[in-house]
């Protein structure tokens, strides 16, 4: 892999560390640095000047995140559901409380329950984890 290709790969990272996960997206995203890359190569201006031009023109990774957060809206990520964990805990447990007057009853709907939310978060964990892996 030359210098260039490295340097594109780690722009890659930094963009799937701030939430911009699809493959596709990513590909596209690329797509359009290089063109820009090249244009500024056209310019006269030397490989690395055009990726440095061409990322800077293109805007930081969290701008990029917040501007495809305001175009689909908020992703769901293994960070949001942990962060959400003690609201989900209330709901499901509130869940539970309605769905029966007896207590065990309430504890038999409200483990799995809970259980269940538990395994997403690990799922999202992992899926993440593997995305970034991919990238590398």
């Amino acid at each position: 892999m030359n210098e260039l290709d490295g340097r594109i790969a780690g722009w890659r990272r930094e963009l799937l560390k701030a939430g911009i996960n699809s493959t596709a997206t990513l590909d596209e995203l690329e797509s359009h640095l290089r063109e820009e890359m090249e244009n500024f190569e056209k310019a006269g201006r030397s490989e690395k000047e055009a990726f440095e031009l061409a990322v800077s023109k293109m805007g930081s990774s969290e701008t990029m995140r917040n501007e495809f957060i305001k175009l689909r809206g908020r992703s769901l990520t293994h960070a949001n559901l942990v962060g959400f964990r003690r609201y989900a805990m209330v709901i499901l447990f509130l869940t539970a409380v309605f769905t029966s007057p007896e207590i065990v009853t309430q504890v038999l709907v409200w483990i799995p329950l809970q259980i269940t939310y538990e395994i997403i978060v690990w799922v999202m964990w992992y899926q993440e984890r593997r995305q970034i892996s991919k990238a590398n």
